[in-house]
C-alpha cells in the first residue's frame, strides 16, 4: 500500500514538474526545455530546466517560434526580425517577415520548418485559437474591444468562438482526404495552433460595394502550429500573411471567411 502511495505521489510531483518549466520551440520545430530569464529586444535569455544552476544560454528571437510560459502564457516570435524586435514591446509580436531557408508561396503562406503532407494524414486534428497577443491596428485586442465599447467587448468571446469553427467545418471539406477534424481535443492525434499577431475586423459597408475586391472583409495575419500529441513535437509551421476573407455583414462572419480563405490556400499546398 506504501509503494503504490509513493508511486502515486511521485507521479504528481513529475506532473508539477512538467507543468513549472517554459518550452521554447525552434523555427525548426525543435524543443528547449528551459526557464527564461530574460526577453531582450533580439535575444531571449534561458537556463536548461535539468540544470538551472548551469550558464545562461542565449537565442537569437529570429529562431524562435514561439515560447510556453509555465504560467500558460504564449508568446509567439516566428519570423520576427531584429529592427522589428526593437520597435515592439516584448509582449507584442511583429507581423510574419521573409524567414531564413524556409520556403514561400505566392499566396501569402510561408512554410518555416516541417513537411505539410502532415495536413493530409488520415488522421484526427484539432483546431484552437490562439488571440493573446493579437494586435489590432496596431493595438493589443484586448484595448480595441474596449475602446468599442462594453457591448463589444462582451461579445467577443461568443463571436470569435463561432467565427473559429469556420475553419475545421470548411478545412473537412477541402481535405477530403487528409485530417478530419474534431470538435472535441480528446482522442486526437495533433493539434492546429492559430497564433493570430494581426486581425483586420473589416467593416459592415464593404458587403454592400459592387465589384469590389473584397472590399471590408476581415484579414489576419500570423502563424499556424501542428503539434504531434502523442510526441509533444511541432511537426509544421507555416507563417500566413495578409489573408483577407470576402465580405460579410456581421462581424463573426468576416472572421470565419478569412478562416475560410486560409484553408482554401493551405488546401493548394503540395
Amino acid at each position: 500500500m506504501r509503494k503504490i502511495f509513493s508511486v502515486i505521489v511521485l507521479s504528481l510531483c513529475l506532473c508539477a514538474l512538467a507543468k513549472a518549466q517554459d518550452v521554447i520551440t525552434r523555427t525548426d520545430g525543435t524543443d528547449i526545455k528551459a526557464k527564461v530569464t530574460e526577453v531582450l529586444p533580439d535575444v531571449v535569455k534561458y537556463k536548461k530546466f535539468t540544470y538551472l544552476d548551469g550558464p545562461v544560454f542565449t537565442i537569437r528571437k529570429s529562431d524562435i517560434l514561439i515560447i510556453r510560459y509555465e504560467n500558460g502564457s504564449n508568446e509567439v516570435f516566428a519570423g520576427q526580425s531584429p529592427a522589428a524586435a526593437s520597435q515592439q514591446q516584448p509582449s507584442q509580436s511583429a507581423r510574419p517577415v521573409a524567414i531564413p531557408n524556409a520556403k514561400t508561396f505566392s499566396e501569402g503562406l510561408t512554410v518555416v520548418s516541417g513537411d505539410v503532407g502532415v495536413l493530409r494524414k488520415s488522421a484526427k486534428g484539432y483546431a484552437t485559437f490562439d488571440y493573446s497577443q493579437t494586435l489590432v491596428g496596431g493595438k493589443p485586442l484586448a484595448q480595441f474591444l474596449r475602446a468599442n465599447g462594453p457591448e463589444y467587448e462582451r461579445d467577443w468571446p461568443k463571436e470569435s468562438e463561432s467565427a473559429n469553427q469556420y475553419f475545421p467545418n470548411y478545412y473537412n471539406k477541402k481535405f477530403k482526404n487528409g485530417l478530419a477534424m474534431q470538435f472535441q481535443e480528446a482522442g486526437t492525434d495533433y493539434i492546429l495552433t492559430l497564433h493570430i499577431q494581426e486581425l483586420d475586423l473589416g467593416f459592415t459597408g464593404g458587403n454592400f460595394v459592387p465589384f469590389a475586391n473584397k472590399a471590408g472583409g476581415a484579414v489576419i495575419s500570423g502563424v499556424l502550429e501542428v503539434r504531434d500529441v502523442k510526441t509533444g513535437s511541432t511537426t509544421l509551421v507555416i507563417a500566413f500573411n495578409n489573408i483577407k476573407g470576402v465580405p460579410a455583414y456581421t462581424q463573426e462572419q468576416r472572421l470565419g471567411w478569412a478562416y475560410n480563405e486560409l484553408v482554401k490556400k493551405l488546401a493548394k499546398l503540395k
